[in-house]
């Protein structure tokens, strides 16, 4: 029972976590909220497996922090490594993480409804793209109602699915909309109940290639500043030192 709640908090307080009025106001206190519960989880939990391969890899990612050109950002990457590394031990050491999605579901039906004020007209929690939510960027609220919408299929009562298609709607996220063209592409595929169910299935993803690259190729202004950015980071690539993580640093705008 205390693992269940303690999943259930991880995914609410890491849904809701927010705090006005600081840099990075949606993210640092979800960063915050993972490094300190992640670890009281696995600790509720009965057994810890992959706690070798996790210090394996994360080793000689420390070692980097040595010769990075900026420290402090090496250490703040590390940490998030290591707190990512900590949500795949989660994964890998509960059978059900259902406790988990619920938990997450909820918490970002919370931030839908309040979209839904934000763009009737709200002001009252800063936004920097909205409708946001607690998410600042409505593209970051996109992101966690998609997650929220395919989890809710299999874990909490369909309400849910509905508030979870609204804010990917209201969020009006292109990523989002294609990674959720491809994902029914893909159950569609694996599905294959239908002779024509592989082949509507390929002609999705296809078309949302071709989609992709006529974004690019026409220059649309979203597409061309990250095609630049892309660019930049890996002629600015070496062995040693300057990772594609360095990017920030050399081009903090």
């Amino acid at each position: 029972m205390t693992s269940l709640v303690l999943l259930a908090a991880l995914g609410f307080a890491t849904s809701v976590a927010f705090v006005p009025d600081i840099l990075s106001a949606a993210t640092a206190p979800r960063w915050a909220v993972l490094a300190l519960m992640i670890p009281l989880v696995l600790m509720a939990a009965r057994r810890v497996y992959g706690l070798g391969w996790a210090a394996v890899i994360l080793a000689p990612m420390a070692l980097t922090v040595l010769w990075a050109p900026d420290r402090l950002t090496a250490i703040d990457e590390l940490i998030h490594w290591s707190i990512f590394a900590g949500a795949i031990l989660v994964g890998a050491s509960f059978g059900n993480l259902g406790a988990l999605w619920v938990g997450l579901q909820l918490g970002v039906a919370l931030s839908v409804v309040l979209a839904v004020f934000q763009w009737f007209g709200y002001q009252g929690i800063a936004q920097a793209v909205p409708p946001a939510g607690l998410f600042i960027n409505k593209n970051l609220l996109a992101e966690a109602s998609m997650v929220e919408l395919i989890t809710a299929v299999g874990y909490w009562p369909r309400i849910l699915v509905a508030v979870a298609a609204l804010g990917v709607v209201i969020a009006t996220s292109k990523a989002v909309f294609g990674a959720m063209i491809l994902t029914g592409a893909i159950w569609l595929w694996r599905r294959n109940d239908y002779p024509l169910d592989r082949v509507i299935a390929a002609a999705t993803v296809l078309g949302l290639v071709v989609a992709v690259v006529v974004f690019f190729l026409i220059g649309h202004p979203s597409a061309a500043a990250r095609l630049e950015m892309w660019l930049n980071a890996l002629g600015n690539a070496t062995i040693l030192g300057h990772g594609l993580g360095s990017f920030s640093t050399y081009f903090p705008e």
